[in-house]
């Protein structure tokens, strides 16, 4: 979960050695110009979704917005089961 006051993953807060991680992993893409894609969906919607996860005990937006480094959320939504 990424907002301006926090940044979470699963039930505790990152440490800095993972955020120095994420900012490698960030900057790697950048370089290689690759394609962030994101798209608002139903909260309903986005639930089933393939390895998207909610973090306990937050609540969140409907419509919650849904990112994809790899693939075009609107392609994830025609295939909404698919594990790609």
């Amino acid at each position: 979960m990424i907002q301006k006051a926090k940044l979470r993953r699963q039930n505790q807060s990152i440490t800095f050695n993972e955020l120095a991680h994420v900012e490698l992993i960030l900057n790697e893409f950048i370089k290689k110009n690759k394609v962030v894609y994101s798209k608002d969906v139903l909260l309903a919607v986005a639930k089933t979704i393939h390895e998207l996860y909610a973090i306990f005990g937050e609540v969140y937006p409907d419509p919650v917005r849904v990112v994809s480094s790899e693939y075009s959320v609107n392609d994830i939504m025609q295939e909404i089961s698919n594990p790609k």
